[in-house]
């Protein structure tokens, strides 16, 4: 059975799928897990003190809405920086932050769920003194907590576009894994950079979807996704997720989905798609 990464639908499941690589290093950071060094020459990123531990976070420019990027599991803002999409909005603020455990931020040997990183990036904005409303950008895992955060705080946010997202209803496609490996997949979707307990984090999502406001929701899923290991029902997990999608966008009034023929890293391969989806967000919302 393949190595398994917590990237989430980097794999249907978390479980490694062809394409499903790292995100861009970034330029701030040493790139070994643990490890940290001093923001590259030119970034605008500073530590912030949000009482519990400090958070790298690189806000630039002015204008309203604020667009703030939330990365991956176990990615960096270096994600959304190299390949040029957090510069593409002179108008508008943009912040990018590392989670805990993640880039040039503290490390935390206790673990976690994404109700702790709502909270945390919640207190990151007030401490920065970040203006809302905000426009959330989440790719894979922060697009979970981007949809999480909307729901905790319906007031502070104006839009949501999501790049192939991980779903609060993820947790049901463990019953497509045959159930000799079923447990394997779990337990390696809890071994992840970031120390995040990944199931109570779909458990508590849950409910928050509800709770999201009646603002613009824009999902982009990725097509080209690589091969599952043999023995699981390749055609039934994908034709599931594809539903998950479907159902999960159907919540929102103003929800779109818009597949797009990438692997995960949508903001890499087809940075220009994101790019024009922000832009439309900007449009709807101002």
């Amino acid at each position: 059975m393949p190595r398994i990464v917590t990237v989430m639908w980097c794999a249907v499941l978390v479980t490694v799928l062809a394409g499903c690589q790292p995100g861009p290093a970034d330029p701030g950071t040493s790139g070994g897990p643990g490890t940290r060094s001093a923001p590259a020459a030119g970034w605008a990123a500073v530590r912030v003190d949000i009482g519990r531990y400090d958070l790298n976070l690189d806000c630039r420019g002015s204008g309203s809405p604020t667009i703030v990027f939330e990365n991956g599991l176990g990615d960096n803002l270096g994600t959304w920086f190299q390949t040029g999409v957090s510069g593409a909005f002179p108008s508008s603020r943009t912040c990018a932050y590392d989670r805990v455990n993640t880039g040039t931020s503290d490390r935390v040997p206790a673990r976690h769920t994404g109700t702790d990183s709502v909270r945390d990036l919640h207190d990151l904005l007030r401490a920065a003194a970040v203006p809302g409303p905000y426009v959330l950008i989440g790719h894979s895992f922060g697009g979970l907590l981007a949809a999480m955060y909307a729901g905790t705080h319906p007031a502070e946010v104006a839009g949501l576009v999501l790049i192939d997202p991980t779903l609060p209803s993820q947790a049901e496609l463990y019953d497509l894994i045959p159930e000799g490996e079923r447990a394997a997949a779990r337990a390696g979707d809890e071994r992840n950079a970031e120390n995040v307990n990944f199931a109570d984090t779909l458990e508590r999502a849950t409910p928050l979807v509800a709770r999201i406001p009646a603002v613009p929701v824009c999902v982009l899923a990725a097509t080209r996704l690589g091969d599952l290991p043999p023995s699981w029902p390749a055609a039934d997990i994908l034709a599931a997720r594809r539903k998950a999608l479907q159902d999960f966008v159907a919540h929102f009034p103003r929800g779109r989905l818009r597949y797009v023929e990438s692997g995960h890293y949508i903001q890499t391969e087809q940075p220009e798609i994101v790019i024009g989806e922000i832009q439309r967000m900007l449009g709807t919302v101002r």
